[in-house]
């Protein structure tokens, strides 16, 4: 299977799945040098729960069930409201934000979701409002601008059906978060 063909093809879950799998191989690759672990980890959306399991707070299989119900339920919440991801490049946050003042991206339902360097941003929202989004950008004077191979609008208010649900199972499931949290201090 080429590589754009299953990056056009993942869902929720595998996209998730790709992230902490390729996580864990590269944490089992380490452990194997003899390097010290770090004493502090932190992560940013499915890799929170990476982090969690690299400080040893949850095990490999917690995080998989975790990752995999976290996955489904942002499927289910795409499929309502379906949307797309982007990456824009060259253009500040204050340039995106003033564009999106004028252009009224609110409207659209276009969201600035990840500020990952001061040119390089993450935009999120519906298919045909990204389109748009993806015109204006480059007419301001985005170097580029290029669409995410991932099948939903994740970290945007489109996703905030995604939340109780999963709550729900958290909630569920939290003597599998204390079991692993409160472990060294019993």
């Amino acid at each position: 299977v080429s590589q754009s063909r299953y990056a056009s093809s993942q869902t929720g879950i595998t996209d998730s799945l790709s992230v902490v799998l390729g996580s864990l191989a590269e944490i089992e690759r380490l452990d194997r040098t003899g390097i010290p672990r770090p004493h502090l980890y932190a992560g940013y959306s499915v890799g929170n729960f990476t982090a969690m399991y690299a400080a040893g707070m949850i095990s490999k299989t917690d995080l998989i069930r975790i990752v995999v119900e976290r996955g489904k339920i942002l499927e289910q919440c795409s499929r309502k409201n379906p949307g797309r991801m982007m990456v824009s490049i060259g253009l500040s946050d204050h340039k995106i934000k003033t564009l999106a003042s004028r252009a009224g991206f609110k409207k659209y339902k276009i969201y600035l979701t990840n500020h990952n360097a001061p040119v390089h941003c993450t935009l999120t929202g519906p298919k045909k409002s990204l389109k748009l989004a993806y015109y204006w950008l480059i007419k301001a004077g985005a170097r580029r601008v290029v669409f995410l191979k991932t099948k939903g609008a994740w970290h945007c208010p489109l996703m905030r059906g995604a939340a109780k649900p999963f709550s729900v199972f958290i909630r569920k499931n939290t003597q599998m978060l204390k079991r692993s949290i409160y472990r060294d201090w019993e």
